[in-house]
């Protein structure tokens, strides 16, 4: 990572923007492919649309799970990286596959058998369950390949590398889009297989995005293509490595399924106020979503950058990092507080040509403009505080920050009935709590002197 020379300002700037702007153009294409294809499904029955984003809930559970554990592969792969062991990174890389890939399988067996019983929870509609119920089983059989997907993403960030997987999510989306057109209406004298089809269309995107990364990852011209195998010849993990990924991972995982879950109850809520509030809430979802494409890949670019930083020992590139992750950060939040306070109306209205869901989407909006700042500089803060040792940290504030929104939410809205307005400030504190809390624990552990503080006692430690 470091050669012992010093690193100029414009090349900091420049390692940062090619770990950025990748993230960001996934993250554009992945919500251009969305919007196409649920134009497409948008076409079927009421009961087969409801059905369709029933079955995929589960897979955004199962996905968020997994993503965690390829953030906790690639933080200890970025590590290694930064030192100059690449071998450690392809055998780190087998070990993740070995040990991570059974357990989703179990997942995926278990979510097979039982589809109707996980789908109960969120109705007892028999028609929509038998609906669901067979979207579901299929997707399952091919759920592993989501695993797959989030360990093979972390082998290319490891590495500073996240213009790969753009590529890659690029191909699948538009595997996703091409299959979904025909296979979902239909073309000419061939009609389509419906929801069936749009359940295809899914688990081939997937199937093309995990060869493809395979490939890449191993083929002649991939990845490790020249790196030798460490501990040739042994093909069961180490302990000591494993145990060190579900470290990671595992808060990481139970972090991203958190928010799942609260959602359920914070709908709940908001459809008190009726069905009007609730869809005026997922305009404003959609279009503040906007904003969450630009700063998204703060966290992943965090992660990367203190790992490599951390595991070739250079407390300047360290520090550096830090200083300018979180000024480009502040720069995109006032960017974004300016894009919701005046530009969100015009988004509405190309959402929606009632005015009524457009004053209360904007009014939440609004207090969104208030919430810029803590919620994307978060992420920069968890993405230094994980890789220097502490990764449940960022696990445990966000939790303790969901359920104070929650609570919030029940007591003004259930208990209070207090109006709207106050469910989105709820929102805010929950936000705000968590920047302040995760901001009080960076500096009470000094993780932004984390390298220089590790070679000190490194150094007093060889001393003694």
């Amino acid at each position: 990572m470091s050669d012992g020379t010093a690193v100029s300002d414009r090349e900091i700037d420049h390692r940062i923007f090619s770990i950025m702007l990748p993230l960001i153009l996934e993250n554009v294409l992945m919500m251009l492919s969305s919007v196409i294809l649920t134009s497409f499904i948008g076409r079927l029955e009421v009961d087969e649309i409801t059905a369709y984003g029933m079955a995929t809930r589960v897979v955004t559970i199962f996905f968020a799970l997994f993503r965690g554990m390829g953030t906790g592969v690639m933080i200890i792969a970025a590590k290694e990286y930064g030192a100059g062991r690449k071998s450690r990174c392809r055998w780190i890389q087998h070990e993740a596959y070995v040990s991570v890939l059974p357990l989703a399988a179990l997942i995926c067996i278990w979510i097979f058998f039982n589809s109707r019983l996980v789908l109960s929870v969120m109705t007892s509609d028999a028609a929509l369950l038998d609906r669901s119920e067979g979207v579901l089983r299929l997707i399952s059989v091919f759920l592993i390949l989501q695993a797959l997907l989030g360990l093979n993403t972390a082998a290319f960030q490891a590495f500073g590398n996240t213009r790969t997987p753009m590529i890659i999510a690029a191909i699948g989306n538009l595997v996703s889009v091409v299959c979904g057109f025909f296979l979902i209406s239909g073309v000419g004298s061939f009609s389509g297989f419906g929801l069936m089809g749009a359940a295809w269309s899914l688990v081939l995107s997937w199937l093309v995005m995990a060869v493809l990364g395979l490939v890449l990852i191993y083929g002649p011209n991939g990845l490790y293509a020249e790196v030798p195998a460490d501990h040739a010849g042994r093909a069961v993990p180490d302990r000591q490595d494993v145990k060190q990924i579900y470290q990671i991972g595992v808060p990481v995982a139970l972090e991203n399924s958190f928010w799942s879950v609260a959602t359920v109850y914070i709908s709940r809520v908001i459809l008190l106020y009726g069905s009007t509030v609730y869809a005026s809430y997922q305009l404003g979802l959609q279009a503040e979503g906007l904003c969450d494409v630009v700063s998204a890949g703060f966290l992943t670019g965090s992660m990367t950058l203190a790992a490599m930083a951390a595991g070739a020992e250079d407390e300047d590139l360290y520090s550096r990092y830090y200083r300018r992750l979180n000024f480009f950060c502040l720069m995109v939040c006032f960017l974004t507080m300016a894009f919701l306070a005046f530009l969100s109306r015009p988004i509405l209205h190309f959402l929606t040509d009632k005015e009524e869901l457009v004053e209360i989407a904007y009014g939440y909006l609004f207090a969104m403009v208030f919430s810029q700042i803590p919620q994307h500089m978060t992420r920069v803060l968890s993405g230094f505080i994980r890789p220097a040792g502490h990764p449940q940290a960022p696990t445990v504030i966000s939790f303790a920050g969901i359920v104070l929104r929650v609570v919030l939410v029940v007591l003004v809205g259930q208990v209070l009935h207090l109006s709207i307005t106050w469910v989105w400030w709820c929102f805010n504190a929950d936000l705000w709590f968590r920047y302040l809390a995760s901001l009080i624990f960076a500096r009470k552990h000094r993780i932004r002197e984390y390298v220089s503080d590790l070679k000190k006692a490194r150094a007093e430690s060889c001393a003694q």
